[in-house]
């Protein structure tokens, strides 16, 4: 099983992800233990979807990942434009959201619970 898969917002955030963790020693950077980790396979997007919608479906891109992946972490921009008004939640707001997001996952499966799922703006 592998150890994490990151749903982020755009490609660009994906072509970031990419480069970072294709350098070497990555995990210095990051202060943690190395894991293995496959960009091309672990880190994705929706080309259809930006940030919105992937907070509103992060539940339904990330069941493929159910049965091979312990951990999702999901990559929004700070802030994220909300229904047609063009008001934005704040980097609160989204923290709060992610409650509801962990819930929406956890009943695709059990898999992504708890701290297995995570939310980074």
């Amino acid at each position: 099983m592998r150890e994490l898969v990151i749903l982020v917002a755009d490609g660009t955030m994906k072509a970031v992800f990419d480069a970072f963790f294709g350098r070497q020693r990555w995990d210095l950077t990051l202060q943690c233990r190395a894991f293995d980790i496959w960009p091309q396979e672990d880190i994705f997007y929706d080309p259809m979807e930006r940030d919105g919608g992937v907070y509103r479906r992060a539940h339904e891109l990330l069941r493929p990942y159910l049965r091979t992946h312990r951990r999702a972490l999901v990559v929004l921009a700070a802030r994220t434009e909300r229904g047609s008004s063009g008001t934005h939640s704040s980097p609160q707001g989204v923290e709060d959201q992610g409650g509801v997001l962990a819930d929406r996952a956890c009943s695709v499966g059990q898999r992504l619970r708890g701290p297995g799922l995570s939310f980074l703006q």
